[in-house]
């Protein structure tokens, strides 16, 4: 082969790599990337902030900070924070490099009682991505940490971890978007998630809603209801589980813009119906909405109130008990359907404010009566039935019997005000 010829091919060889990096930067690299397309399906919960000074300055503001600085995970984020601005040589290097910066950080049930967290933050500049590598690079010359890198389905996934007790964190640079989580399954899962583009991001619902745009939303919170059983059950008791299922059944998803304005949280948005078989939404279909006509009537203690709105009460799953023969539930039955018949256009459920936190908040079930003496004749002869003593006690102009059932409101009122009233 002449000297020519292999100076000429080694220039095509040149000038081919240059061009196939060119095309990357210009037709790959420079296309934005959807960072709610990576976030994994199973996220119970997606919290989205962009002004993190301000957001932090907030949260010190109010009692959740202490709330949040209490909690282990979150002190072990802190300490982390800390140990990149020494090995940074600089105060503030994690929120200087937040900024105000879209930062995506998904919540995720990885065992019965544990969740971790998964952040994603943009790397905005050369600069950015140096000082990144700069950082990777002094933590893997310290003699307390361990850095490696592995391919994980063509992806380059890199390990930080402490030599001492394997704790430490995971991430991934996808198209200068910076994926990390102290779970390394969590940052595999987003790499599982990239083979599969077609599939719809969680936030496909809410693509055209942005509460971050607003003025002094400090953050939005996407709700994945599906996933939530799973996360209140890592703090409430298995039984409790049917019970928060029926709860947030309700719901598909939500999304809201959450504002901190001195001590308190105000929340503001909206939720999409679960639209399963069986779920309220579809019982509830054709029905006329109704508005909420009960408010002068309802405690001043009220502290949440779950309120339906709809003409017929049948339309509600009703909960009823299998029983033998000649059991309460066979004699009532049939009275209490006329119970249930004699409702319309609002049931409530109210739970009330209480003067301690140890103390379980009290529950008041509220429905209308269009004909109240027809509601007081099947009442009365429900007494009569069960045997229960016809005193009342007199509180202003109103009378208080004793319904002489048990759970007489989940039966009058359906499975769903059942699962409500057993919750704590």
């Amino acid at each position: 082969m002449s000297q020519k010829l292999l100076v000429f091919l080694v220039g095509l060889l040149l000038v081919s790599a240059l061009g196939s990096y060119l095309y990357y930067r210009r037709s790959v690299a420079s296309t934005p990337v959807d960072p709610w397309a990576l976030v994994p399906d199973d996220a119970a919960l997606v919290i989205a902030t962009r002004d993190h000074p301000t957001l932090v300055r907030h949260l010190k503001e109010t009692q959740i900070w202490d709330n949040l600085t209490g909690v282990r995970y979150f002190q072990q984020i802190e300490e982390n924070s800390a140990l990149i601005d020494s090995v940074a040589g600089s105060p503030s290097v994690v929120m200087g490099f937040l900024g105000t910066k879209l930062v995506l950080t998904s919540l995720h049930v990885t065992g019965p009682t544990t969740f971790d967290l998964l952040f994603q933050v943009p790397i905005g500049t050369v600069r950015e991505y140096r000082q990144l590598r700069g950082l990777i690079n002094g933590l893997g010359q310290d003699a307390r940490y361990r850095v490696t890198t592995r391919e994980y389905r063509g992806q380059q996934i890199t390990d930080l971890r402490l030599r001492g007790t394997g704790h430490g964190i995971t991430f991934l640079n996808y198209r200068n978007q910076l994926i990390m989580s102290t779970n390394a399954g969590l940052v595999e899962t987003v790499v599982r998630r990239l083979e599969q583009p077609e599939l719809p991001s969680i936030a496909a619902d809410f693509k055209n809603t942005d509460y971050l745009q607003h003025k002094d939303v400090d953050a939005m919170l996407l709700l994945n209801y599906r996933q939530f059983p799973r996360f209140l059950g890592v703090f409430f008791r298995p039984e409790l589980r049917p019970s928060l299922e029926s709860i947030t059944g309700l719901g598909h998803n939500g999304l809201l813009g959450m504002k901190l304005v001195g001590n308190k949280i105000l929340f503001n948005g909206f939720t999409n119906p679960e639209t399963t078989r069986d779920a309220l939404h579809q019982r509830l279909r054709g029905q006329s909405a109704q508005r909420l006509r009960m408010a002068d009537v309802l405690p001043l203690r009220t502290a949440l109130l779950l309120h339906l709105g709809l003409q017929d009460m049948t339309r509600l799953p009703v909960a009823r008990r299998s029983a033998p023969v000649d059991t309460l539930a066979d004699r009532t039955g049939s009275l209490l359907d006329s119970l249930t018949a004699s409702f319309s256009r609002e049931a409530a459920l109210c739970y009330l404010g209480s003067s301690s936190p140890r103390q379980i908040p009290a529950k008041l079930a509220l429905v209308y009566c269009p004909d109240p003496l027809r509601t007081a004749t099947l009442l009365g002869q429900l007494r009569r039935l069960t045997g229960t003593s016809p005193s009342f006690e007199r509180v202003g102009p109103y009378r208080i019997y004793q319904g002489g059932v048990p759970e007489l409101p989940s039966r009058l009122l359906g499975a769903f005000l059942r699962a409500s009233m057993r919750l704590p």
